[in-house]
């Protein structure tokens, strides 16, 4: 689609962290809220700097949303249908309120 993107990431490895602690100090603090290395929101952060970057050498204008939208795939079912819809999803354009 011209005005957004959909993919699949799978993420092999998996760590959850149960600390809990209350921080003392501003650094800590942001520490504990920053995204972690190898997380979807680092995955993301770093495609969306480098796709901007590209865009800017090439002189494309390109502006991206603050957020993204994240599902947890489940079962075989779940990915075949959202695999589906990501490649269907070009078809629809012509029907997307932003189609000029």
């Amino acid at each position: 689609m011209p005005n957004h993107l959909h993919g699949i990431i799978q993420l092999n490895q998996f760590h959850h962290s149960k600390e809990c602690s209350a921080a003392t100090d501003k650094n800590s603090n942001f520490r504990k809220i920053t995204p972690k290395q190898n997380s979807i929101s680092t995955i993301i952060r770093s495609y969306k700097s480098a796709v901007t970057k590209t865009c800017n050498q090439l002189g494309y204008p390109m502006q991206w949303h603050n957020r993204f939208y994240d599902h947890i795939i489940k079962d075989q079912e779940a990915f075949h249908n959202i695999d589906d819809y990501i490649k269907n999803n070009p078809q629809k354009w012509a029907q997307d309120k932003f189609h000029s």
